[in-house]
């Protein structure tokens, strides 16, 4: 087993074992979530440096509020994805229909699990003069 199988199966493990699992994703760009509707929740923080303990520390102990939206998309499939063309000259035929720009529709297997944008906050934001 490849080491994100190894992780996915601990992921699957320990949502079928505990009242609720948050996974917290510390990755450096899209990923697929498998196991996506086995958890409670899902954090992801992206190259957060050598801050990033600290950061993590913050949400999970309620010092700062969990807010932010995706810079990517999370694919629902490996279907949703572009392979990588091993060639010296690689042919964008998908042209500018990808991430936010080229979504299918929902129910499709190449529709996003996660879209660019995705995210929440616990506050409220109101504008004003």
């Amino acid at each position: 087993m490849d080491g994100g199988g190894c992780v996915e199966a601990l992921i699957y493990t320990a949502a079928a074992a505990a009242k609720r699992t948050v996974v917290l994703l510390q990755v450096p760009g899209a990923v697929l979530t498998p196991w996506r509707s086995q958890v409670d929740a899902i954090a992801a923080l992206f190259l957060g440096g050598q801050e990033t303990g600290n950061a993590w520390a913050d949400v999970l102990f309620g010092d700062v509020s969990p807010t932010g939206k995706l810079p990517v998309t999370l694919p629902q499939s490996e279907a949703a994805t572009i392979a990588p063309d091993p060639s010296a000259t690689v042919n964008y035929t998908e042209g500018l229909k990808t991430s936010y720009r080229g979504y299918p529709p929902p129910g499709d297997p190449a529709y996003p699990a996660f879209p660019f944008g995705h995210g929440l906050s616990y506050s409220t934001f109101s504008y004003s003069p």
